[in-house]
């Protein structure tokens, strides 16, 4: 009997063995499929893309880079708006970046970025199998001499307005023919609704620039300025092309737009 029950104890002992073994395997693989882009070797700051939206990816992430534990809680939640949120050590963002649509105007993807000091997280929806990567959606990724959290945040941004820059020229180049009212009203209500998604977005970055000063240094507070400075120009050229479609070419716009939304 004693014999027995120590076989089975064994038994027990080794099947949880191989159960962890095979967790343990799962959430390396999980690990192993997340981008980490090295940005500056002596701060070893490090941008981290998750590819997917699942707790067994986050825990490799969150105890692999010392992510404070609400941050996981954030990013498994979905989000209807822009945010800026203090979780812990580290400041956790919801924004969005936009892809043309033939049928929309835009589609709006949601962005997601936890952070640190040293750790920039993002994760780009909406979830699924076969989603492109953050680098294949941005216009421009930050470049690899960045050094630290608020650089590297800086830059990613910059490619989430350069993706609002694309819809705002395509309102501009838009041209419908006399007479097709169903359509102008329709590109009038896509128009609209981009106006008021960009007019978010600067409310957004207003409140990154006084809430961010835990990671950002001056520099960057200038860069997000920037930036805000940069949507309010597109929102006012998407506002002239709606309300006044004759009063001035995109080419002009444009200009404006490069010379920091002066005119030249």
């Amino acid at each position: 009997m004693q014999k027995y029950c120590a076989g089975k104890d064994l038994a027990i002992r080794a099947c949880q063995a191989r159960c962890m073994l095979s967790f343990l395997c799962m959430v390396s693989a999980h690990a192993a499929q997340v981008q980490v882009f090295l940005m500056d070797n002596q701060a070893e700051m490090t941008w981290i893309d998750l590819p997917s939206l699942n707790r067994l990816t986050f825990d490799a992430v969150r105890e692999r880079y010392g992510l404070p534990p609400e941050a996981i809680t954030y990013f498994l939640l979905r989000h209807q708006s822009a945010k800026v949120i203090h979780a812990g050590s580290a400041l956790f963002l919801i924004t969005f970046l936009t892809v043309p649509s033939v049928r929309s105007l835009f589609t709006p993807r949601e962005l997601k970025l936890c952070v640190t000091p040293t750790r920039v997280v993002t994760w780009c929806g909406p979830p699924g199998r076969g989603q492109p990567a953050l680098a294949q959606l941005l216009p421009g990724v930050p470049s690899l001499s960045a050094r630290g959290a608020g650089p590297c945040l800086c830059g990613l941004l910059a490619g989430v307005v350069a993706s609002y820059e694309t819809i705002a020229n395509m309102v501009e180049n838009r041209r419908l023919p006399n007479g097709l009212r169903e359509e102008q009203q329709r590109w009038d209500n896509r128009t609209e609704k981009f106006l008021h998604f960009l007019r978010g977005k600067r409310v957004f970055l207003g409140q990154l620039v006084r809430e961010g000063k835990k990671v950002f240094g001056a520099a960057e507070q200038q860069q997000l300025l920037h930036l805000a400075e940069r949507v309010d120009v597109l929102a006012r050229r998407v506002w002239s092309v709606a309300c006044c479609p004759n009063a001035e070419t995109s080419s002009s716009a444009r200009a404006r737009v490069s010379n920091g939304g002066h005119d030249t």
